[in-house]
């Protein structure tokens, strides 16, 4: 009887032990899980506030950048439109000699500004060959033999980047149909380009205009033009911001 009694007791005592353990583990399991819970709410809360922070600074930042740029792009198109009007102007005034004026005092000021303009005229240009660059005149021609010697030898990528990004391409045409529309003209059996009667008028240190007789023949076509190209300077390279054929010699 006794050692019965004795076995119940102990049974008694485990359980009653195993019960305190088990209450003792769900109570350290809630503090845990109080103690853990704030932490993880405040942290993820932090990390995404520094987030749209940072968002909002990147995307002040390209704004900022983006307004900076339109600023001096800006600011390099009215100086180019300015140097384009003045050019025209001193074009349209040589233009005007053919004519002369009975005002005294108008003939000198357009004697004064044609004798102001530099003024070149060269022999034939053609894909052989090659220039001195001695002056800026000579740049500006030495890039036009370049020019022609591209279009002769269909180097299209050396062809196109000939041309300023800021060329004034053909009405109703985007800079990509137009360097499309180029890319197929060039593709033909052979090219034959010779200029002639090349004259480079420098307006300033960074633009000049050309003019020339342009013979050009390909298998299926062959005509005689007078053209004039307009070059900018660019990060010192000079490129081509207009080109345009002024009149129609011959054609076939």
């Amino acid at each position: 009887m006794k050692s019965k009694t004795k076995l119940v007791i102990n049974i008694m005592m485990v359980v009653l032990c195993m019960t305190c353990l088990y209450f003792n583990s769900c109570v350290q399991k809630q503090d845990d899980q109080k103690s853990l819970t704030p932490i993880q709410t405040i942290s993820n809360e932090d990390i995404q506030t520094k987030i749209e922070q940072w968002a909002k600074e990147q995307n002040e930042k390209k704004v900022k950048k983006e307004t900076q740029k339109d600023d001096a792009d800006n600011a390099h198109d009215k100086q180019l439109e300015k140097k384009w009007n003045e050019l025209k102007a001193k074009v349209d005034r040589i233009q005007q000699q053919e004519t002369p004026p009975t005002d005294t005092n108008t003939s000198m000021i357009q004697e004064e500004s044609i004798n102001n303009m530099s003024s070149k005229t060269q022999e034939p240009i053609s894909p052989s060959g090659d220039f001195q660059s001695n002056d800026e005149q000579d740049n500006v021609l030495k890039r036009l033999q370049q020019w022609v010697r591209a279009w002769c030898s269909k180097d299209i990528d050396t062809y196109l980047s000939m041309y300023d990004p800021q060329f004034r391409t053909p009405v109703k045409m985007t800079r990509k149909q137009w360097e499309k529309n180029r890319k197929k003209k060039l593709n033909k059996k052979f090219i034959k380009v010779v200029l002639s009667e090349v004259k480079v008028d420098l307006d300033s240190s960074s633009l000049a205009m050309v003019t020339f007789k342009q013979d050009y023949q390909s298998p299926r076509y062959k005509d005689s033009t007078i053209k004039r190209l307009i070059l900018r300077k660019h990060n010192d390279v000079w490129l081509i911001i207009e080109e345009k054929t002024l009149k129609i010699l011959k054609s076939r």
